[in-house]
């Protein structure tokens, strides 16, 4: 049984709703964060990557930055951009870009639920990163950033979901980078007790993106219930999507060096795990299986052997990611952890191909890796057998925006 709620949302102006959503905190570099509010006081980015508003110098986490934060979220409300309802909705987030739609249920799941794996997380969490959000949720007293779950296919649920659709939107706005938003409130009892019934009969909803704010959460939830008892704070916003809609990435590694190997050298040891195709027929990998490699101004194809395939036992080492985590990038690269070893980046699908090509060319990378996406069923698979994905594994796109309902820590 899953738990959902409905919640008083503290959301935008309608006025000023495009001036006030923003990307998530994380999706950009704090030079990124000051050019994208310079002239922009109504950006919700002010509050959420506080650290913006001051010298690289000062340190992100200092207690300064997370306090200008609270001021500036503070500020977003007595201005009159941000406006809490007077009673508990649900609230439906429609988001478009490049062809691709996805509708999903703005609501809270309960953090109880989520450390018992209820909602169900694949990856592992930064101590320093959860840290760092757990004081800026205290700061702004205030969850602002939406988790991202998905949950198998339900009809009935998806005709509650067309119903409100069709009417008009509250607010719909486009933004630079061609993606458009918009959003409606749930107010009927009955519908909100029949979502709430349909999320009941669901054994697990997956966490798809944000496992750090998940655990953000949580941690939160200790703080709190140590001093205040149980409160708002036992429950964390979410975004809840079905399993069809969602669109995933491929999430790809670019290499430093070559591990003192030359190009015919590496490409021997690689060939001991894959068949190569040199070159490949497309820069994008086609199936499951298969990856790509830039390597000496082109790109080649690799599929992985039966006998390396027919070793994975579960739901994780089947995973392409996984594959080259162990066969090439600890065992031809000597890359143990890639979490830490500096030898290697990550680049998100959305970036593209010219991207990766780009880096390799410009002498800073040695190669690139692209992988095929993982699938939603294949990320529920994991979930369910308790596993944990590699690192930088998923590239979920389009990203919700922050600040299209925000969850307060109070009554």
């Amino acid at each position: 049984m899953t738990t959902f709620k409905p919640f008083r949302g503290l959301r935008p102006d309608r006025a000023n709703a495009d001036l006030v959503c923003a990307p998530p905190y994380d999706v950009m570099s704090r030079d990124e964060a000051r050019e994208m509010i310079s002239g922009k006081p109504l950006s919700f980015l002010n509050a959420s990557r506080p650290d913006a508003h001051f010298g690289n110098d000062v340190d992100s986490h200092g207690p300064e930055v997370y306090a200008r934060g609270g001021e500036e979220f503070r500020k977003l409300c007595k201005d009159g951009a941000l406006r809490r309802d007077e009673r508990q909705n649900f609230y439906v987030y429609q988001l478009e870009q490049d062809g691709h739609s996805q509708t999903g249920i703005i609501g809270l799941a309960s953090v109880e639920e989520y450390e018992k794996n209820i909602v169900a997380r694949h990856e592992l969490t930064r101590p320093d990163k959860v840290n760092d959000r757990a004081e800026h949720m205290l700061s702004l007293g205030a969850q602002t950033g939406v988790v991202f779950v998905t949950y198998r296919e339900n009809a009935s649920l998806q005709a509650i979901i067309n119903q409100v659709t069709s009417q008009s939107p509250e607010f719909e706005f486009g933004l630079k980078d061609g993606s458009v938003h918009r959003s409606w409130t749930i107010s009927d009892d009955g519908a909100i007790a029949a979502i709430q019934d349909h999320f009941k009969a669901m054994p697990s909803i997956y966490i798809a993106d944000g496992h750090h704010r998940s655990e953000c959460a949580a941690e939160v939830r200790r703080r709190l219930r140590e001093e205040k008892g149980s409160g708002p704070w036992d429950d964390f916003l979410v975004i809840a999507f079905p399993e069809e809609q969602v669109r995933i990435l491929g999430y790809h590694r670019i290499m430093r060096d070559l591990n003192g190997m030359d190009e015919a050298e590496l490409l021997s040891r690689i060939g001991e795990f894959a068949v190569i195709t040199d070159p490949a027929a497309d820069s994008e990998p086609n199936q499951r299986g298969s990856l790509t490699m830039f390597i000496g101004g082109r790109w080649i194809g690799l599929t992985w052997k039966d006998s390396v395939v027919g070793a994975a036992t579960n739901a994780v080492e089947k995973l392409d990611a996984a594959l080259l985590q162990k066969h090439v990038l600890e065992g031809v690269f000597g890359i143990k952890n890639i979490r830490t070893d500096s030898r290697i980046d990550f680049v998100g699908g959305a970036r593209g191909f010219d991207y990766l090509e780009s880096k390799v060319k410009s002498g800073e990378f040695a190669c690139a890796f692209a992988l095929f996406p993982v699938s939603v069923p294949e990320l529920m698979a994991v979930a369910d057998e308790g596993g944990l994905m590699p690192p930088k594994s998923t590239w979920f796109d389009p990203k919700p925006l922050d600040a299209m309902a925000i969850h307060l820590l109070e009554g």
